[in-house]
């Protein structure tokens, strides 16, 4: 069953100034809609009539592909519902077709009637491929508005849109920072189309797609690299000829031009698969220009093929296309003689196989396929950009953005030059004075700022082409906000950052700006003397205006403005934000020179660009030397070897556009005023009828050729004051009142910077580059004012094409030199060899990498996967840097620091997540944490870190790691498999040079877990604890709480357990939203019922609480014998386990006591020492299996029972094996390698020198199944011992210190027994001599508890601590105390396995870095000196 929409809305027809200028419209009276259907060349719906509110009459036209059988079918009147109107076989040879059209009345949220026809098509032949059609009740209907009353002319409008409707239904745009759900993909349909044919394609789109489908590895991106690099080339050489020729008649040109449509842009031409357009502006309507409306603005035209450029990069970078099975073009961009070329790859494209946008400016725009449709939304809702209503068709982007159905059966996506949206530039009129009517399509925003903004913003805002959608005013209104944003918050905010930049160059370059800048000279040195610059002035001052200097940190600047997406023409705003700063609070003096001196350069690029434009015009030959004389002579214009140079730079006062015009206001830009100075100039060379010479004719060297209007010295008098051209370009910010007026003389500019941007813009290549720009720079100690400087024929070496190309190829080379460099480190990994040549050469390849790496980021400042690469490269360098005195390493470690954070925070914000979006931040937040734990471990003579900052980089390691398993639960067995993998191959892991910042993330992710464990846990209990407080009050019982005094204790701050524990609920179940349920079928009677507070409460059934089921309910009774804790206490006091036979099966790998003949254990104690002593944490060991049938013996810390050469027990971290000899029951005896005994003495002194097997030299073993952790069920906190003996109960995440040996000294009844506890140092909990009312863990005296268990249906198996009258509970302080009150604890076995995997991992920490550095990491990570540091910066 195949189930067919068509939508009358895929197609609709309107002129192209229609949608360009919104005020005309069209009076067609059918609309055709081509529709997706499996098995058939398409559906032809005609609306026929059209009334108010209901379909009256249609007809449906069914043609079959392999017959060309018609048949139509009528549709009688469709009421409001959806109800079938006709039903009808087709009998075509033996083939029976049941076909079913519905007719659905369906609204446009603009008020405006459309008819939607659903068709089910079932093919008795093919049922195994049969799908069902939707149900009713999922069928979505747009809503209705209110009806609204229309004039006949609107009546008009209406009847255009007679039966039209959007194929795709409007979907609601996710907010900013919540991950939109994936829809389900929706199959590409059948291609029945007969008409497209076989188009032809490039062998550079075909090697293009080919590769991106590749899987992702060093030959792919060698291949995609390479496949670049081809493209480019090509299009440098043949674009180069294309613009040389531009002005020769078509017989005489190489490579002639293509008719092949279109709006915006010059000739096309067509040349080994690739496709050039010249970036020309051109008149569209009416002798309006498409960019300069009445003026040719081939300045903005350059800019939106460099917009389409730059849209292409995002839309391969955002991920989507690949997920989205679109293609795009491979595309470059060629600059020469000032004009540019796109080109772009050949497509298997044509004009019929159009199915998305419009390529005819608006005259029909398509949205014909759902499948399509939701593809290509996707990628656009990834750029955060806005679905709006084309004509009847809502379109993602750009309207005149297209999707092509290529005839291979790919889906293509070209023409993004107006992807994002525009400026409100209504609104930045108050900061750029000139009127620009076609700003909307060429001032756009950038795509950093548009991805970032909290809105999704629509790409035709203030065009035209939203004329029909009754949101266009929300449209702007959004895209105005966003402005505003823009000038009023985000720029003010790049300014402070500016300001902290200035004042950290003030601050190393102090006597620069004493010198050069008058306040700092008067802060300096006062109004009296005057600064002298001594003759040791030197290198570090000269170095703050040496060209290098100046154009990295300018460079920063302009790629830190693009990261926050502000556009290059708010230079002047940004300037203007720093000439009104006062200079107490920061000086910016060099910072508004060097921006000066930017945007003098990008003006004067413009005018090369333009009057080499117009002497292109003027020949019309192809040729060099003319042009190089008009930048030499543009040059020393701007060098001040010119008599122009000064009316230049300094004055403001533009030139006279014709005879008498003495008007002192600027009217246009720089290209404005070339446009008509040259013009009237061609009108006067008419009239004196010369005319230019062609390329036959034998004029080759006459008047035209050599013209000197446009060579020589004549040059600067047509051009357009620097000043006026500055304010008309950047804004009237740019230049204060009194740098406008030319009252401080001429403008400090750094002359050397202004020449190294210019000729880089240009690409021209200048001979003694770069001395030459020191040499224009001047002196440091002089005042930064211009010095005269005149070019000469051989300083100009060469004027070469400039090419932009894609992202795509340095990216591509960076990821394929770094596969190759990981490459050959796996593989002397896995040899094991250690080679120092082998090192070089993957530092060298990651060297390149990272400069790859680093252009591809220039381009797009927030890719996140360029971050997170060149994080990689700057951590593999900064921990094998071999700098001694560390500044690269430190440099290495911050810069992978900033890239992993940058990366992380892009990831984090976007507004739709991927699989693949997740995964890559997972990655990249733990790659982020080991960076930390790796940059903390430097060194600290190579001073890469501070020795106070290595604690704080510790603890947001630790933080970051948390979050991360917090957010992503299942990274826990993630966590777990590394561990596991690592202690497996310790060896491997230590035997590396770097292995210390292993080790620190590793005990991080242990207790990472280990925290993760007990917030479940904790989660679990405090829900357990409100179902019992619920059903205690449901019973008409109060809550089960301690009292808030105690006398017996006095104590009187004591907490009931209804107050802390109903926070605890309270808090556990609105971060986690879960509500809890209760677990005890024996309870199903009562019923649960939301309350309004938002927690449940139990309904009991209504029965008298004196009835007689309530007086017969009894407890239940418990055997102790009988229970699993018998065993759990005293496993040692059975009498039966003297007769058991032991063997190592039985106690490999489990905790164990040796037990003396004097009843005392053997231990570890500090110092490596070995002695005697009573059951604590020290003394017990686990037995690990090693050869030739003997065992090693580990205790807690992974340090092992060893031996010396001279008899003396150690606990070393060597390996020591012992024989074990059994001697009946659970006796065994320790022989060592040199077969002597470990034996005690009457004293407690152990050692290991007996030859003899004798009574001293026999232990019992017992295991140690009696050791708890302790658990307080109102607080869910443990009972913890401290060093000191202080206990608490306060630890949420239990540790070796929360654990407690429980000794059973006598039995009572069943249900209760008598116990003592001691802590892990083995000392009792008891009173304290010095005050009987505090309980501390001191001595080892027996303080015997009465030790009871209960059974409660909600919290299982508990047990109660009582002494005389009073029990073991906690105050409000987390201390315990004894009172009358009876308090739940619940016992949960103790679990060595974190910590003794912890506990390995410090020993070898303390191996090789000191006690100090580990003592230090568990106070202040994971303890007591860890609240200091969360109001501290922690990375400094």
């Amino acid at each position: 069953m195949y189930s067919l929409q068509a939508s009358t809305s895929s197609v609709a027809k309107t002129t192209e100034s229609d949608e360009q200028q919104g005020d005309d419209d069209t009076d067609a009276s059918v609309y055709e809609t081509v529709v997706e259907e499996a098995g058939y060349d398409g559906l032809v719906v005609a609306a026929r009539e059209v009334k108010a509110q209901v379909v009256t009459v249609a007809t449906v036209v069914q043609t079959h592909q392999a017959t060309g059988y018609s048949h139509k079918v009528p549709v009688i009147e469709a009421s409001e519902t959806e109800q079938e109107v006709s039903q009808y076989e087709v009998i075509e040879d033996t083939v029976t077709i049941t076909k079913t059209a519905t007719v659905t009345r369906m609204e446009h949220s603009y008020g405006k009637p459309t008819a939607s026809i659903n068709c089910y098509y079932e093919d008795p032949t093919d049922l195994n491929q049969q799908e069902e059609p939707p149900k009713a009740a999922e069928k979505q209907k747009a809503p209705t508005p209110a009806p609204t009353v229309t004039s006949r002319q609107d009546n008009k409008v209406d009847n255009n849109e007679k039966g039209t409707s959007t194929d795709t239904p409007r979907k609601s745009t996710p907010s900013k920072g919540s991950p939109a759900q994936v829809p389900q993909k929706l199959p590409f349909p059948v291609d029945n189309r007969i008409s497209v044919g076989k188009l032809a394609n490039s062998a550079w789109s075909e090697r293009f797609h080919a590769l991106l489908a590749c899987p992702d590895d060093e030959t792919k991106f060698y291949n995609l690299a390479a496949l670049a690099h081809d493209f480019q080339h090509a299009a440098e050489q043949y674009g180069r000829i294309i613009i040389s020729e531009r002005f020769l008649t078509v017989p005489e040109k190489t490579i002639e031009p293509l008719d092949i449509g279109g709006i915006a842009g010059g000739d096309k031409y067509l040349c080994r698969g690739i496709l050039f357009k010249f970036a020309i502006d051109t008149v569209f309507h009416s002798g309006q220009y498409m960019y300069g409306n009445d003026f040719c603005n081939d300045a903005s035209a350059m800019k939106a093929a460099g917009h389409e450029l730059r849209s292409l990069a995002r839309i391969i970078t955002s991920g989507e296309t690949e997920h989205e099975d679109v293609n795009v073009p491979l595309m470059t961009i060629v600059d020469y003689r000032g004009f540019r070329l796109t080109a772009v790859s050949v497509l298997p494209i044509s004009k019929k196989t159009i199915c998305y946008g419009s390529h005819d400016g608006g005259r029909t725009v398509y949205a014909t396929y759902p499948a399509f449709n939701q593809r290509l939304e996707a990628i656009f809702q990834r750029l955060n950009l806005k679905p709006h209503l084309v004509r009847t068709a809502t379109i993602g982007a750009c309207g005149d953005i297209e999707g092509h159905w290529g005839s291979d059966g790919l889906l293509y996506l070209l023409d993004f030059a107006r992807v994002f949206p525009p400026e409100a530039f209504k609104y930045t009129e108050r900061y750029f004075p000139l009127q620009e009517p076609r700003a909307p399509f060429f001032k756009l925003l950038r795509p950093e700022f548009v991805a970032a903004y909290e809105k999704p913003l629509c790409s035709d805002a203030f065009s035209g082409w939203i004329s029909r959608d009754p949101q266009a005013r929300q449209h702007n209104k959004e895209v105005t906000e966003s402005t505003v944003y823009l000038c009023e918050t985000l720029i003010p905010k790049f300014v402070q950052e500016i300001t902290h930049a200035a004042k950290n160059d003030r601050e190393r370059y102090k006597d620069v700006y004493a010198m050069r800048c008058a306040g700092c000279m008067v802060a300096s040195w006062g109004d009296k003397g005057k600064y002298h610059v001594s003759a040791e002035a030197s290198r570090t001052e000269r170095e703050c205006t040496s060209v290098d200097t100046l154009k990295r940190q300018l460079v920063h600047l302009l790629h830190n403005a693009h990261t926050y997406g502000i556009n290059r023409r708010y230079l002047g705003l940004i300037r203007g934000h720093l000439l009104n700063m006062p200079h107490q609070d920061c000086c910016t003096w060099k910072f508004r020179i060097m921006l000066y001196t930017e945007m003098a350069a990008r003006v004067c690029k413009n005018i090369i660009r333009s009057l080499l434009r117009e002497k292109m015009k003027e020949l019309k030959l192809p040729g060099s030397e003319p042009y190089r004389k008009l930048v030499l002579s543009l040059f020393n214009v701007f060098s001040w070897a010119s008599p122009h140079s000064a009316r230049f730079w300094t004055s403001h006062k533009p030139p006279p556009l014709h005879d008498g015009d003495t008007s002192e206001e600027v009217k246009g830009s720089l290209e404005y005023y070339i446009e008509r100075l040259c013009r009237q100039r061609d009108q006067a060379m008419q009239n004196k009828d010369q005319k230019p010479p062609s390329l036959n004719s034998s004029q080759t060297h006459g008047t035209i050729w050599l013209d000197e209007t446009l060579l020589g010295d004549n040059v600067g008098a047509m051009l357009l004051p620097l000043r006026c051209a500055m304010r008309a370009k950047f804004g009237i910010k740019a230049i204060s009142e009194e740098e406008w007026t030319g009252e401080a003389g001429p403008l400090p500019i750094f002359q050397g910077l202004f020449f190294d941007r210019l000729c880089s813009m240009l690409n021209i290549v200048l001979d003694d580059a770069p001395g030459i720009y020191e040499v224009l720079n001047g002196d440091p100690i002089r005042q930064p004012m211009p010095v005269p400087y005149e070019f000469l024929d051989p300083h100009l070496k060469e004027h070469m094409v400039r090419a932009k190309h894609m992202h795509l190829v340095d990216s591509s080379e960076g990821m394929a030199l770094l596969l190759n460099a990981f490459k050959r480190e796996s593989e002397i990994d896995a040899a094991k060899q250690i080679d120092s040549e082998s090192f070089e050469k993957i530092s060298r390849l990651l060297h390149f990498a990272r400069e790859k790496f680093r252009n591809a980021f220039s381009s797009i400042p927030d890719h996140a996967q360029t971050l997170l690469n060149l994080g990689r490269v700057e951590h593999w360098l900064g921990l094998h840097c071999q700098d001694t005195e560390g500044f690269a390493m430190r440099d290495h470690f911050e810069a992978a620091l900033k890239h992993f954070t940058h990366g992380v925070q892009i990831l984090e914000h976007r507004a739709v997540t991927s699989k693949a979006d997740t995964d890559t931040l997972i990655e990249s937040r733990l790659k982020l944490a080991q960076v930390l734990c790796d940059w903390s471990m430097a060194p600290k003579d190579a001073r890469a870190i501070k020795a106070e900052s290595q604690l704080h980089l510790w603890y947001k390691a630790w933080l970051e790691l948390t979050a991360v398993l917090k957010k992503y639960p299942f990274l826990k067995d993630r966590f777990t498999e590394e561990i596991k993998h690592i202690v497996t191959n310790k060896s491997t892991y230590l035997a590396r040079t770097h292995n210390s910042g292993i080790l620190v993330s590793t005990i991080m992710k242990i207790e990472t877990l280990r925290k993760l464990n007990a917030r479940e846990s904790r989660k679990v209990l405090v829900a357990q604890n409100q179902l019992r407080d619920t059903d205690r009050l449901a019973r008409g019982k109060p809550a089960s709480s301690l009292p808030k005094t105690a006398s017996a204790s006095n104590i009187a701050s004591l907490f009931g357990q209804s107050d802390i524990g109903g926070s605890l609920i309270r808090s556990s179940l609105t971060r986690s939203g879960e509500t809890p349920t209760r677990p005890q079928p024996s309870q199903r009677d009562h019923k649960w019922s939301p309350s309004a507070s938002g927690f449940g409460t139990f309904i009991r059934p209504k029965t008298p609480k004196d009835s007689p089921k309530a007086k017969a309910r009894k407890p239940h009774k418990l055997s102790l014998r009988s229970s699993s804790l018998h065993t759990l206490l005293h496993p040692h006091c059975t009498p039966q386990q003297d007769d058991i036979q032991l063997d190592f099966d039985s106690i490999e790998d489990q905790p164990i006591a040796l037990r003396a003949h004097t009843g005392e254990y053997i231990e570890a104690r500090d110092a490596d020492a070995v002695g005697v002593g009573i059951l604590n944490s020290k003394a017990v060991w686990v037995p690990k299996r090693s050869p030739r049938n003997t065992i090693i013996l580990v205790n807690s810390h992974q340090l092992n029972l060893g031996y010396s050469s001279i008899g003396e027990p150690v606990i070393t971290r060597k390996q020591c094996r012992w024989e074990i000899v059994y001697l009946g029951g659970a006796e065994i005896a320790l022989k060592s390698s040199n077969g002597r005994y470990l034996s005690t003495s009457r004293r407690g002194i152990v050692s290991v020198d007996k030859h003899a097997l004798k009574s001293f030299e026999r232990f019992k073993v017992e295991l140690v199944k009696n050791r708890f952790y302790l658990r307080c069920c109102p607080t869910t906190s443990y009972l913890d011992a401290k060093p000191s003996g202080q206990v608490t109960v306060k630890a949420k995440v239990p540790k070796e210190r929360s654990s407690w040996f429980v000794d059973h000294t006598r039995e009572g009844s069943n249900v209760v027994s008598m116990v003592n506890l001691r802590s892990h140092k083995g000392y009792t909990l008891g009173l304290a001599a010095d005050n009987p009312t505090t309980l501390v863990a001191q001595d080892t005296k027996e303080f015997h508890w009465e030790f009871r268990r209960h059974q409660d249906e909600f919290l299982g198996e508990t047990v109660t601590f009582k002494r005389g009258d009073q029990y073991l509970t906690s105050n409000q302080l987390g201390m315990p105390v004894l009172a009358s009150v009876k308090t739940h604890w619940m016992l949960e076995q103790f679990d060595p396995t974190w910590a003794t995997l912890v506990a390995g991992f410090y020993a070898e920490l303390q191996a090789s870095h000191g006690t100090p550095m580990v003592q230090e990491m568990q106070s202040g990570v994971f303890g007591k000196k860890k609240g200091k540091l969360k109001s501290r910066d922690l990375v400094q």
